[in-house]
């Protein structure tokens, strides 16, 4: 068996595995869950208005920093069973090799990652049906809500659980935005998911979970006190923050990290945790989860 088959086949595997696992169908709806509370109420608008609206809304979703809890949470749930050394693993391990074994983990994790990322995208388009329209510009509605959204309630009585950012739109396009907003939003996946992959191989506890949750919190935290507290350069030590491009500098300013710099570093720490769980791991016993 080649290197690369046995990766993709290791991989593969896990995917499967999706069928019967009750978790991943709760992190999905879930998802679905809170998507439908924070753009369900759009179509509302568009018929008081009788105005369609233009996809583009994913790029807000994490605009309200609660949403942090919600996005590191089931970040948590999808991958709290990594390395996933099941039953299955010795079998696989035998076959594989252990090197081709633990790629195709990490492989798995960006995979899923980007099916969830998509999955995201793709509710939060259908949930402005029959309203949708596409553009190739942001459309008039998103402009109302970005300039107007306290005169859009008290027209409406419609509460949303987003904002658009107006600032960042009228530097970027629609397409911009969206693309660093799903690009984004998986790397933040698959940075909590090696955290949780990295730390289980290196300590054999629930350690990844920990700094997972620590990081989780601390989106929210820096939001409010934390910028109360140390100032704007806070958001530096939170990479849960970088996931959303609302809280990205876009402008040049300098006070918290750029698009860049938030996927370099994002990269750079996802690639140092997989390159340090290849090696610990190809030198270490195997111990297989319990309860699995």
């Amino acid at each position: 068996m080649s290197s690369l088959k046995a990766v993709f086949i290791c991989a593969g595997i896990n995917f499967k595995k999706w069928c019967i696992n009750p978790r991943i169908y709760t992190v999905f709806a879930v998802s679905f869950v809170f998507l439908a509370y924070v753009f369900s109420g759009v179509p509302k608008i568009c018929a008081y208005y009788h105005t369609p609206v233009t996809p583009w809304v994913f790029p807000f979703y994490l605009g309200n920093p609660m949403m942090f809890i919600i996005f590191g949470g089931l970040a948590m749930l999808f991958y709290c069973d990594a390395p996933f050394l099941d039953g299955n693993a010795l079998f696989l391990i035998a076959r594989a090799g252990r090197r081709n074994w633990i790629w195709g983990q990490f492989l798995y994790i960006c995979a899923s990652a980007m099916v969830l990322t998509l999955y995201n995208v793709l509710v939060s388009v259908l949930l402005l049906l029959p309203h949708l329209v596409f553009s190739s510009d942001w459309g008039s509605l998103l402009w109302t809500l970005a300039r107007s959204s306290a005169q859009v309630y008290e027209q409406t009585g419609v509460s949303l659980g987003f904002l658009p950012f107006d600032m960042l739109m009228e530097i970027r396009s629609p397409a911009e935005v969206m693309a660093a907003a799903v690009l984004l939003f998986w790397l933040g996946n698959v940075f909590l998911g090696m955290l949780i992959f990295c730390f289980h191989i290196l300590t054999g506890k629930m350690l990844g979970l920990v700094l997972g949750g620590l990081f989780t919190c601390m989106g929210y935290f820096v939001c409010y006190v934390g910028i109360l507290t140390l100032g704007r350069w806070i958001y530096y030590l939170s990479p849960v923050t970088w996931s959303s491009v609302n809280y990205l500098d876009w402008f040049g300013m300098g006070d918290i990290p750029a698009p860049g710099f938030a996927i370099a570093a994002f990269a750079l720490m996802i690639g140092g945790m997989a390159l340090i769980s290849v090696k610990v791991f190809c030198e270490k016993d195997l111990a297989l989860q319990k309860g699995v």
